[in-house]
């Protein structure tokens, strides 16, 4: 809106902000005082669209600020309203540390094992995707020219919203300054004290169950077990019955590869060596795991089947047709 170089864009902020500020005020009291501000702020609107100033922009920010005032509940007399304005800044500080704690006290039940239910099985399926990228080096030049134009992309994009650093602080002050409008402390009613909330926290911190891993480990085993079968139909696709053209990376594909792929078996005996045990091992649902443990070495056999699928299209490719033994070939055959 302030890049509109004219003054249809502050008149658009001046008609918009001030329902912003309704809608985000606590209890906000939409009073005389209110309704009287928000008519000077649609004439001026009207004024700017028609022939603005520069003064009255600045004005426009003294009636946002008063309207502010005015659904907190004051009166938004000349004196009284530099001293809220003047504490919009720790008003900012204190809204931002009541929204904290507010976030705290709506999910009161999550704990630390339950960000490993959620976050474990996409990081394990980032991990293996990596390492199966890496394993088909076509794969991998063609996601590095797709990342480049993508990351390309957004760099130009940034480039055009933001001009520099400092429009980028520009809108952290604003923000921190509207919070502080619609959050003062002038009317607080809420008591910001953290010591409830941070108790009741560590309370429920320590009562943890005995298999508090169990789905964070399941649901990892689900995430993996369906990303090798879909990797694999993809190497069975690519690699397996199939004539290679000419300038094929068999190198690539066999030594690279195999070395990722083995890299991937060996990191999936680490996974379940770490998912069978502990806590784990008393559970209930122990059968359940067990199934999908299998399931999931049976994809893991099937992987190194493909391992050395690779390893026997290299080694084809390097030997070539079989050698004759005849007599007359001999000295050909021993010097090759």
């Amino acid at each position: 809106m302030y890049r509109g170089h004219g003054f249809a864009g502050y008149a658009l902020l001046f008609m918009l902000a001030p329902i912003l500020i309704l809608l985000g005020m606590y209890q906000p009291r939409f009073g005389n005082h209110a309704l009287l501000i928000s008519l000077m702020l649609v004439a001026l609107s009207a004024k700017l669209l028609w022939c603005g100033m520069v003064a009255h922009v600045f004005l426009g920010f003294i009636l946002l600020s008063a309207f502010a005032m005015a659904l907190v509940g004051l009166p938004p007399h000349l004196v009284e309203l530099a001293v809220f304005v003047s504490q919009a800044i720790s008003s900012g500080y204190e809204g931002l540390r009541h929204y904290w704690l507010s976030s705290t006290r709506v999910s009161p039940t999550i704990k630390r094992t339950d960000w490993l239910t959620y976050g474990l099985p996409p990081a394990a399926c980032l991990v293996f995707s990596v390492i199966f990228l890496m394993a088909n080096p076509d794969l991998v030049a063609d996601v590095s020219r797709r990342l480049w134009t993508f990351f390309t992309t957004i760099h130009d994009w940034i480039l055009e919203i933001v001009q520099g650093p400092m429009e980028i602080l520009f809108w952290l002050a604003v923000g921190w300054i509207s919070i502080g409008l619609i959050r003062p402390v002038a009317r607080r009613t809420l008591s910001m004290h953290s010591h409830p909330l941070e108790q009741r926290g560590q309370t429920e911190d320590k009562h943890d169950a005995p298999s508090s891993f169990y789905l964070a480990y399941r649901n990892t085993l689900l995430a993996v077990i369906v990303l090798f079968a879909v990797y694999l139909v993809f190497e069975f696709m690519t690699l397996w019955f199939r004539e290679f053209p000419e300038g094929f990376y068999y190198s690539g594909y066999a030594h690279q590869g195999a070395a990722w792929l083995t890299a991937a078996l060996a990191l999936a005996t680490m996974t379940l060596s770490i998912v069978f045990g502990g806590s784990v091992l008393q559970d209930a649902r122990l059968p359940t795991m067990r199934k999908l443990a299998w399931i999931w070495s049976a994809e893991n056999f099937l992987l190194a089947a493909a391992v050395y699928n690779r390893l026997a299209i290299y080694a084809s490719h390097k030997v070539g047709p079989p050698i004759s033994w005849r007599t007359s070939d001999c000295c050909n055959n021993f010097a090759r």
